[in-house]
């Protein structure tokens, strides 16, 4: 188990609130924590760059008796929160760990076969997975954000913006083995369930997949979405990205 006492750091002196530029400086639970994939009962091994989940489910018998919850690693998560409220001093504001969406949720416990397949072969089950995931993600973050005490009555995100109410990032990168219509008929539903569950919203995506773009623009929530560049030559070229930053930012102002 982790040593949470030397991860949350030494106690800071007491400061005041920093900024860079526009942003608010932050800090988060061990990001390198595949924490919901740990909480929905995924194993998890170290890395030489951080941690990974292994799938938990290779057929759909074993999610019959998955345990779909652990209480260590969700008690861990809050007491990780409290420690770090706890020693920052409040020079930081203390923001969402890293917590990927329900289609990264699916390829990280049921590998990407089998999660492609199922929306063929398995339907039921998978929706169940993603309805079951997505429930759990929002009830982590209600509680990862009841541990995180408020600025001017809201909250900041972990791209350092703050908001009056509550935030939360979300993620799509396993876009990436998904059609536009797979992607709007399977996931979108559980990243909008995500996103209403919360007051504000951003979703994160990569340059190289933004195929999900226009079933995102279709709905009320995220209200912003961020896009990670991919380098060339493994992403697009930068130019030919131009027209569809320009529609997000139409729709979606506070995008980035």
């Amino acid at each position: 188990m982790l040593n949470l006492d030397a991860i949350a750091g030494t106690p800071q002196e007491p400061g005041v609130l920093q900024s860079d530029d526009d942003s608010v400086l932050t800090q988060a639970p061990h990001c390198s924590v595949p924490w919901v994939e740990a909480i929905l009962g995924c194993s998890v091994r170290a890395i030489h760059h951080g941690m990974r989940s292994h799938p938990i489910v290779r057929d759909w018998a074993e999610w019959e008796v998955a345990p779909r919850w652990s209480d260590s690693w969700f008690g861990c998560l809050v007491q990780l929160t409290e420690m770090l409220v706890a020693r920052n001093g409040g020079c930081h504001a203390i923001c969402q760990t890293l917590m990927r969406g329900p289609a990264d949720l699916a390829e990280a416990a049921l590998e990407s076969e089998l999660m492609c397949l199922s929306m063929y072969d398995h339907p039921h089950q998978l929706y169940a997975f993603l309805e079951t995931a997505s429930q759990v993600f929002v009830r982590v973050l209600h509680a990862h954000l009841d541990a995180i005490p408020t600025i001017e009555r809201g909250y900041v995100n972990p791209f350092g913006l703050w908001a009056t109410g509550t935030v939360v990032r979300t993620q799509c990168d396993t876009s990436a083995l998904l059609s536009p219509s797979q992607y709007e008929k399977w996931f979108l539903p559980f990243d909008m369930l995500i996103c209403e569950s919360f007051d504000y919203a951003v979703i994160h995506l990569l340059s190289a997949s933004l195929h999900t773009v226009d079933a995102l623009l279709k709905v009320e929530r995220p209200q912003a979405i961020q896009v990670t560049l991919d380098p060339e030559p493994s992403g697009p070229r930068y130019e030919a990205l131009l027209p569809t930053f320009g529609r997000i930012l139409t729709a979606r102002p506070g995008s980035s």
